[in-house]
């Protein structure tokens, strides 16, 4: 089933612009063409998984792999152990570890799906039929009140254009 969602996964909001710019220019063109050349072999694929981490150099990738092992068990590996390795300081262990192990979801963000609608006349009284709205109560942000994320409810009759500027003013907190 294909709804024409896309997911973006990004560290910041620049990177996530860049991503967004990206996927503009190449809207049409086959997946192939955009795939980076990156070798079958697993040294290769090591190096360009491990390179992409900020600070993580190919010296890096390769004394971690000599030292340690596969990119598994250098995930595993205890931050100090990797701070004993020749060239691996603490900038980089630290890099290095939350690239491993942060979440991707910030912590002051929270998403709650669209509930199903209710057959009753006094839930559809109480929905706002301008706006949709996901809140979590559990969550609440600096004022104290729910996170609450805003969506037009003919969200999808929306261009794509116009969803993809709603999520980036969104993602802003405009």
């Amino acid at each position: 089933m294909n709804n024409r969602y896309v997911i973006l996964v990004a560290w910041d909001i620049d990177e996530l612009a860049f991503y967004l710019e990206s996927y503009k220019e190449n809207e049409g063109k086959e997946p192939e063409a955009l795939l980076p050349r990156i070798p079958e072999d697993y040294k290769s694929q090591a190096t360009a998984v491990l390179t992409s981490v900020r600070f993580i150099n190919k010296n890096d990738v390769t004394m971690l792999t000599s030292h340690v092992g596969s990119i598994a068990d250098i995930a595993d590996t205890e931050e100090e152990s990797l701070a004993l390795l020749p060239g691996m300081g603490g900038r980089k262990v630290r890099q290095l570890r939350n690239a491993f192990h942060q979440s991707f979801l910030r912590d002051d963000v929270s998403y709650a799906p669209p509930q199903p609608p209710q057959n009753s006349a006094s839930a559809q009284s109480q929905t706002d039929h301008s706006t949709r709205r996901s809140t979590t109560p559990d969550t609440p942000d600096e004022s104290g009140s729910p996170t609450e994320l805003d969506l037009p409810s003919d969200f999808e009759a929306l261009s794509e254009t116009e969803q993809l500027e709603l999520a980036l003013k969104l993602s802003r907190g405009k």
